[in-house]
């Protein structure tokens, strides 16, 4: 028996998350702290039937998932991976969803990260749930290489990061680092990006919970 129950805004959450796990193959929570991402994401996974399901994070975060999977009875419908960035080579590849925690870790750019190379790899064909709290806390260009572990990234035609800056996403500036000249990416173009992105992303405060 469930020791923990879900409340009405997680269960409205992972229908959106359904929904757009079923239209375009990527759902996107960007949602603050203590908004209990984690039962929202675990129910969508519920929802859509999967059966083995991998769940990427931060190494200090593992602990407490597998806390929310046993205590709100996940364990009855899905089998559940948890596992941090670092590690994440060391488990077989065969699950039909990929869930990628605290996913603004994967953000370097231009170059994208070693997460991000191998992440990639796992999400490959399969439908992926990203969620954070902070999507872009330095820039929107941070939000390239997220959505490019998916195959069905809204950026998929640009292969690189470059070709998506050429193709207008990024406003690029000079910049001067121990007086030699680079080019520096930072500024996205805030109307472009997000005119793609929006449709793929729930926005979800601790104001609507009705926390304090």
């Amino acid at each position: 028996m469930a020791e923990y129950e879900l409340l009405e805004y997680q269960i409205e959450n992972a229908k959106k998350c359904v929904k757009l796990i079923e239209q375009y193959h990527i759902a996107y929570l960007a949602a603050e702290v203590r908004t209990r991402k984690t039962g929202t994401v675990l129910y969508a996974a519920q929802l859509l039937g999967r059966k083995k399901v991998l769940f990427v994070t931060k190494k200090n975060a593992i602990s407490s998932i597998v806390d929310d999977y046993n205590k709100y009875g996940f364990e009855e419908h899905f089998k559940l991976t948890v596992i941090n960035y670092e590690s994440l080579t060391k488990v077989v590849n065969d699950f039909d969803l990929v869930i990628g925690d605290e996913i603004h870790a994967v953000s370097k750019y231009p170059k994208p990260s070693l997460r991000q190379t191998t992440l990639k790899t796992y999400c490959k064909g399969k439908d992926v749930i990203m969620l954070t709290g902070t999507p872009n806390p330095e820039s929107y260009s941070q939000l390239y290489h997220q959505f490019q572990i998916s195959d069905w990234s809204p950026w998929i035609a640009y292969n690189n990061f470059y070709k998506w800056v050429h193709a207008g996403y990024v406003n690029v500036k000079k910049k001067y680092v121990f007086n030699r000249e680079m080019n520096d990416y930072s500024i996205g173009n805030l109307e472009k990006i997000m005119a793609d992105v929006k449709p793929l992303m729930i926005r979800f405060s601790q104001q609507q919970t009705g926390f304090t």
